[in-house]
């Protein structure tokens, strides 16, 4: 199948999806987990801690191939400036990892030796942006508390036309003075 990935079928196994199933209707329900990947990203993204959930916003502001401890500035600076009970701390950041490794993320080591953080599919990101185009809020207070210059534009776009990925968040005329605010405090 195009859309083939082992951690669509370990979470029809292990989540017991299969459970809830039918018998008359089990392979034609496993079968849209691979035509719809998105279902699979959205109940296992709501089965996250919001440490997690919130994680994956960051690195999808901050793109692919990011450093793992630039990942980690970037959402200590938005938990720690934000009051949404989010934990910075360095063992619940190493939890959220494990958590997120092999089934939203990958790691791998670069030649330099720094350890290096991409999603395991690029559905995963089409899927963040397309929760996040939901969430305005969600994205107001990415963009105002980004750590770095990037995160304000590799997801994010004031024309549709001027798209980098093929993802893209457009920001609304009320998003922009947000932006220019912490285009501001970056520089």
């Amino acid at each position: 199948h195009k859309n083939f990935n082992p951690r669509i079928i370990e979470y029809f196994i292990d989540k017991k999806r299969w459970e809830k199933v039918p018998v008359a209707d089990f392979v034609s329900t496993f079968l849209d987990y691979f035509d719809n990947p998105e279902s699979v990203w959205d109940v296992a993204f709501n089965d996250l801690p919001k440490e997690g959930r919130y994680a994956l916003f960051i690195l999808a502001s901050m793109g692919s191939n990011v450093g793992i401890d630039d990942w980690y500035e970037a959402y200590k600076y938005f938990a720690t400036d934000l009051h949404l009970g989010l934990s910075a701390d360095p063992l619940v950041w190493e939890k959220t990892i494990k958590l997120l490794e092999d089934s939203f993320i990958q790691t791998v080591r670069n030649s330099d030796n720094l350890i290096l953080v991409r999603f395991i599919n690029p559905s995963i990101l089409d899927f963040l942006v397309g929760k996040l185009q939901k969430q305005s809020n969600a994205v107001s207070l990415i963009v105002e508390h980004s750590y770095f210059v990037e995160q304000l534009y590799t997801i994010f776009t004031d024309s549709m036309s001027s798209r980098r990925y093929h993802a893209n968040i457009k920001l609304d005329e009320s998003q922009y003075t947000i932006v220019v605010r912490a285009f501001s405090r970056l520089i």
